[in-house]
């Protein structure tokens, strides 16, 4: 990309409604319901047979207080840390030095860009 990069994680707020999965390991329970499965599109990608087979484990861990022992802690947090961060690219001034004529170079540059930064987001691996 050129330039100064930065990266930094983007925390999910632990009540997002709009399919998080990461989201919902604060409330698990959520994922029983059909509806949200639907709404996080990793869900879209496990076969029939598995989603009610991960179901059924997690009505079952849910029940027994066996997911709450593993993973109560995640319910009182506000945010989760998920795959998502945030790509800060600064742009690199172009060569020529840094009198007028340079920050001409660099207006023209950098013309229908932002002069600040270019930022993404994207999935950690």
């Amino acid at each position: 990309m050129g330039g100064q990069t930065e990266t930094s994680s983007v925390p999910i707020p632990a009540d997002r409604v709009d399919g998080f999965d990461e989201a919902y390991c604060a409330r698990p329970e959520r994922l029983l319901d059909p509806a949200a499965r639907r709404s996080c599109p990793a869900w879209s990608l496990v076969a029939p047979d598995l989603e009610r087979r991960s179901t059924e484990r997690l009505r079952r861990d849910l029940d027994s207080g066996t997911g709450h022992e593993r993973y109560g802690r995640l319910r009182g947090q506000l945010f989760l840390d998920g795959p998502l961060v945030l790509v800060r690219v600064l742009p690199r001034a172009p060569a020529g030095g840094t009198g007028s004529a340079a920050r001409q170079r660099l207006r023209r540059h950098m013309s229908g860009h932002s002069p600040r930064a270019t930022v993404a987001v994207a999935h950690r691996r």
